[in-house]
């Protein structure tokens, strides 16, 4: 069987770029992952365009999110570690969590 994502996405910062670049061969920007570290006022929507995606998602595909911290703890309502990846659902719920280093 072989996995291979509809899509990877990345956020327009340099480390998330060639982390999606390192690990999947490409990306595509999109600026729903950018980072809004301190400026909360896109926090809103961007999350709601992440979930927004997660539910147009068809069964059985998955996308790869190259992405900030602060993003998917507002997204999934967790912390997460440096290196960490994480699964999640339909809803945005984490199922998955691997930290990688």
């Amino acid at each position: 069987h072989n996995l291979r994502p509809r899509a990877v996405r990345s956020s327009a910062w340099c480390r998330c770029k060639d982390t999606a670049d390192l690990a999947f061969g490409g990306h595509a920007v999109w600026p729903a992952l950018n980072s809004f570290f301190g400026e909360s006022a896109g926090s809103e929507t961007q999350t709601a365009q992440l979930r927004a995606a997660l539910a147009r998602l068809p069964a059985g595909e998955f996308e790869v999110w190259v992405t900030h911290q602060v993003n998917m703890t507002t997204l999934t309502g967790e912390g997460m570690m440096v290196g960490e990846a994480v699964i999640v659902d339909g809803q945005g719920k984490t199922v998955v969590r691997q930290t990688f280093r």
